[in-house]
C-alpha cells in the first residue's frame, strides 16, 4: 500500500476545503478524502513527522491508503477515541 501526502488546508472553513486536505479544529484533525472529498476526523495515531497509523479508509468511497500530513507540527498525537 502506498503513502499519500495530504496537504494542509488554507481554507477558512470546512466547506471550502479541497479534496486531499487536512486542518486542525478545536475538536480534532479533519481531513478530506483525496478521491471523493468527504470529510472526517482522524481517529488515528499521528507521528511527529506527519505519518498517520493505521491506514485511512473513506466511509463513502473505496479510498484506503497510508497518509502523511504535510506541514504537521503537532508532535506525536493519539487521536484514537477522542471523539467518542
Amino acid at each position: 500500500m502506498s503513502q499519500t501526502l495530504i496537504k494542509k488546508s488554507s481554507a477558512p472553513r470546512r466547506l471550502d476545503m479541497q479534496k486531499g486536505e487536512w486542518t486542525e479544529t478545536n475538536i480534532g484533525v479533519l481531513m478530506t478524502c483525496p478521491d471523493c472529498g468527504d470529510g472526517a476526523y482522524l481517529d488515528h495515531l499521528i507521528h511527529a513527522d506527519g505519518k498517520v497509523e493505521p491506514s485511512v479508509m473513506c466511509n463513502k468511497c473505496a479510498y484506503h491508503e497510508f497518509i502523511i500530513l504535510e506541514g504537521w507540527t503537532g508532535g506525536d498525537r493519539d487521536t484514537r477515541g477522542v471523539l467518542r
